[in-house]
């Protein structure tokens, strides 16, 4: 591999393929033992993917999502659970994606406590625009948190809707190559649960600010503004419509549109309980 190559994280794909197969062999391998046998605390994996179509021509239609597989090791001091884990990603739209569109595997190590991931993983990303992978080492901090205001704050009690749901979520990393670079993720939320309908689906509304922002080719990527929407929630479906206010700095632009979805999102774990 020359230098150019060494420095932007770009490989021969066949010697990339070689690197990833092994890594992901010897983690199934490791899942193949008896469940029972392994002295491991869990075997948790998960799943989320939203499809999405936005009514303009900056983003178009889009899919999202990741499906992962981990092992939870062992607790550590201070509640601290070591898990290691393999992980598929992708990242599709329709409309200006050159350096947006990516997808591949990556396997990582991470520690988690309550609401916060700290980990370093290894992405095998595929730009399939391009014709490029950026094969590169990654570290980041997650965290997720949800509430309910009607049920800890007394005064509300009397109104008439269910609950007051609410949500944050945000990553923070940074990658060692010179196509993504540093970067945050995130939203935070505030809905009304009106009632419940049948088939026990929540008739939500909310009012939400989203952002994405990363240090390199960022002018399509980069993005933030308020949302307001309607969504049909059930455990692990949610479709729903938005009106999102969404600024690219990059190019000095706003873009107003309306959006349809649907997330979906489904947790596990392999080791069966005693």
């Amino acid at each position: 591999m020359d230098n150019a190559s060494r420095q932007h994280g770009y490989v021969n794909p066949g010697s990339q393929c070689g690197s990833v197969l092994g890594g992901i062999f010897v983690f199934i391998l490791i899942l193949s033992l008896p469940v029972r046998a392994l002295s491991i605390e869990g075997l948790p994996g998960s799943t989320w993917d939203q499809a999405s179509h936005d009514f303009d021509s900056l983003v178009g239609s889009g899919l999202l999502g990741y499906v992962n597989q981990g092992i939870d090791w062992t607790t550590l001091p201070g509640g601290i659970t070591f898990n290691t884990f393999a992980e598929f990603r992708y990242r599709l739209r329709t409309e200006n994606n050159d350096f947006y569109n990516a997808y591949g595997p990556a396997l990582g190590v991470e520690f988690k406590k309550s609401i916060l991931k700290l980990g370093v993983d290894y992405y095998w990303q595929r730009f399939p625009e391009l014709s490029e992978w950026d094969n590169k080492f990654q570290i980041y901090l997650t965290l997720y948190y949800g509430w309910d205001l009607k049920s800890k704050v007394p005064l509300l009690g009397s109104f008439p809707f269910q609950g007051l749901s609410g949500s944050t979520w945000d990553i923070f990393s940074h990658d060692f190559d010179s196509l993504v670079g540093s970067g945050a993720q995130g939203y935070i939320n505030q809905g009304i649960d009106w009632t419940t309908l049948p088939g026990g689906i929540t008739f939500n509304t909310f009012a939400e600010f989203r952002y994405r922002l990363r240090t390199e080719n960022n002018d399509f990527y980069n993005a933030y503004g308020p949302a307001l929407g309607i969504e049909f929630q059930r455990p692990n479906f949610k479709p729903g419509v938005d009106y999102y206010w969404e600024r690219f700095p990059g190019l000095s632009e706003w873009d107003n549109k309306f959006q349809i979805y649907l997330t979906c999102y489904y947790d596990w774990d392999l080791k069966p309980k005693k």
